[in-house]
């Protein structure tokens, strides 16, 4: 069964391929992969803020990513258009 979005596919804004972020239960930083769940662990002296920024991630795409890989990527928090950006600012 498909899951319904409640938004157009006009409106999903795109996500990039990978991101970086913050685990929201313990503040590990990870690396978030677009259509997967979970996430990979970062390596070590990883650097968030140069990883978004070189791949020109904006912050409601890292909300989103975040949520698509906590819930899936067909629910409306996987799109960007959904956030302002306010819990991800400080990791682009």
């Amino acid at each position: 069964m498909q899951r319904k979005t409640g938004v157009s596919h006009t409106e999903i804004l795109p996500l990039p391929e990978l991101c970086g972020a913050r685990n929201p239960t313990d503040g590990e930083l990870v690396i978030l992969k677009r259509g997967e769940l979970g996430y990979f662990a970062a390596p070590e002296g990883f650097d968030i803020i140069k990883f978004n920024r070189n791949l020109k991630v904006t912050a409601p795409q890292i909300e989103a990513m975040l949520i698509g890989s906590m819930f899936g990527f067909d629910v409306p928090g996987a799109n960007p258009a959904a956030h302002n950006g306010a819990s991800a600012k400080d990791w682009v």
